[in-house]
């Protein structure tokens, strides 16, 4: 990516675990629009139709994305 959001510090929803996630990768700027979207409209589906996606696309490769092995866990994707 060409243009890399930086790191948020102090974030009031949840944001992640794991802290070595990349910047410049793909799967970042979908927690960066999931944030926000939780901020704007806590009761979005942007996670549920997001994890329907891939499910209905299994040949994606979420790890070329930036994707970490354990993304399902991290509490952003939980949020309600």
């Amino acid at each position: 990516m060409s243009i890399q959001p930086i790191k948020p510090i102090n974030t009031i929803k949840p944001w992640l675990d794991d802290s070595a996630v990349s910047n410049n990768k793909t799967y970042f700027i979908l927690l960066m629009v999931l944030y926000l979207l939780q901020t704007i409209n806590p009761k979005n589906s942007f996670s549920q139709r997001f994890q329907a996606l891939l499910a209905k696309y299994p040949n994606v490769d979420t790890r070329a994305m930036g994707f970490p092995g354990n993304w399902k866990n991290e509490p952003i994707w939980k949020e309600q």
